[in-house]
């Protein structure tokens, strides 16, 4: 018998068996989750912030409506909306790799630390809003 053999420094991924004989799977899904739902935190706290500290000026100067703002605050609004919008996206990314991570029993901290992360998002996205809003309000009046 002869046998040709492949000249390899190494097991593939796919040929490193488990104690339980199953392969060996890479475990990705954690390593995404956690930088995804922070990604989302942040460009949504930056977004909502930059759109929340400069509304109260911008109105009180041109008028009460958006369309009544100049184009050039128009433009950086609805930037500032795509950029929620872009990272309410990321964020059920992140929401949906944790799962996984956390079902495939792959890296724990990591899924937890992006389900976290996205989870709140939304809220401290509410606030870095509504609270500069509300405070620049009550000065203007």
């Amino acid at each position: 018998m002869t046998s040709t053999a492949k000249m390899t420094y190494g097991p593939a991924a796919d040929e490193i068996l488990l104690s339980s004989g199953r392969p060996a799977r890479p475990r990705t899904w954690g390593r995404l989750s956690r930088p995804l739902g922070l990604l989302s935190l942040i460009a949504g706290l930056v977004a909502a912030a930059s759109v929340g500290l400069t509304i109260v000026p911008a109105e009180l100067e041109a008028g009460r409506y958006l369309t009544d703002t100049p184009a050039g605050y128009q433009v950086s609004v609805l930037l500032a909306l795509t950029v929620l919008l872009l990272s309410s996206l990321t964020g059920l990314a992140a929401l949906v790799t944790g799962i996984v991570s956390l079902v495939r029993r792959e890296r724990k901290v990591p899924a937890i630390v992006g389900i976290a992360s996205a989870a709140l998002a939304p809220v401290l996205w509410f606030a870095a809003f509504f609270i500069p809003v509300l405070i620049m309000a009550s000065l203007a009046a």
